[in-house]
């Protein structure tokens, strides 16, 4: 299992309703059409000028996550998010996740 992990920082003209609208009605359908098993949200303040978005999903395979970026209502997403929040920072990471003790 694969845990990828999105963190964006929004201008702080981008409020939390905006964000959370567009994941709700765009982002997490296209997601779970993309094939993540789960899918997690939470906001930031971080200081000065910015807020942070963090964007948790669960897939099988690091496989599972290129494939998703190819999946034409993830594509459709992505330009919709650029669309509505041009000045964003985003950094991206792929964490390997097993339930039980290290081998």
């Amino acid at each position: 299992m694969i845990i990828e992990i999105l963190e964006h920082r929004f201008p702080a003209s981008v409020d939390k309703e905006q964000v959370e609208d567009f994941i709700n009605n765009i982002g997490r359908p296209a997601c779970e059409k993309a094939g993540y098993k789960t899918i997690r949200f939470a906001w930031t303040h971080i200081g000065g000028p910015m807020n942070m978005g963090i964007f948790i999903g669960e897939l099988d395979s690091l496989a599972d996550m290129e494939r998703v970026r190819t999946v034409k209502k993830m594509q459709e997403a992505v330009a919709e998010f650029e669309r509505r929040f041009p000045k964003v920072e985003v950094a991206r990471s792929k964490i390997p996740y097993t339930s039980g003790p290290a081998p």
